[in-house]
Formats: C-alpha cells, sequence, structure tokens
C-alpha cells in the first residue's frame, strides 16, 4: 500500500510539473499576441471563441464573456459577407492549405 501510495505522489508531481509548464507556456502566448497588437480570432471546430487579442475588440463587439460563444453570432461593423462562412470553408477545405505550410 505505501509503494502505491509513493507511485501515486511521484505521478502527482510530475503531472502538477507539467500543468505549470502549460500555464507557462499559455501566459507566455498571450503575452506574445497581446503584445504585437494585430487583431487575432481563435476558434475551436465548432466556430465557438477560444481567444481572442484585445485590438480585434475594434472590429468585433467582443467581451472576456464572449468565450465559448459561436463566432457566427457576433456583431460587427466589418463589410464581409462571408464572414460567417469563411471560416467553414477554411475548415473543410484545410487539406488543401497544408502543403503550403
Amino acid at each position: 500500500m505505501q509503494s502505491l501510495n509513493e507511485e501515486l505522489l511521484t505521478v502527482n508531481a510530475e503531472l502538477q510539473s507539467k500543468i505549470s509548464d502549460f500555464i507557462h507556456a499559455d501566459d507566455d502566448m498571450k503575452n506574445l499576441l497581446n503584445s504585437t497588437e494585430i487583431a487575432t480570432l481563435y476558434l475551436d471546430k465548432e466556430l465557438n471563441i477560444r481567444r481572442f487579442t484585445p485590438p480585434l475588440t475594434k472590429i468585433f463587439k467582443l467581451r472576456d464573456s464572449d468565450f465559448g460563444r459561436p463566432f457566427t453570432d457576433l456583431v460587427t461593423d466589418f463589410q464581409y459577407p462571408k464572414s460567417g462562412t469563411g471560416p467553414q470553408m477554411l475548415l473543410k477545405h484545410w487539406y488543401l492549405w497544408k502543403p503550403l505550410l
């Protein structure tokens, strides 16, 4: 029983270390994105908002409470008729773009 407990403590410590590394990497990424002052929007496969940079709020009316909200529900003064279908087309035809990267 003691051996099992020690093993669990070791695994837990390793996981805590990995979580800490991910938190630091996430913070570094946020700092980098915010310092570039480039409007950037991150969506998941269902086109829900995962992350955005502050300059994007000048294009889309976004708040912190919009995380997880569908991109197609956004209100904007941006004049681009395919803004709702553009991301869907990118996801659908991603295999055409992969060799270019």
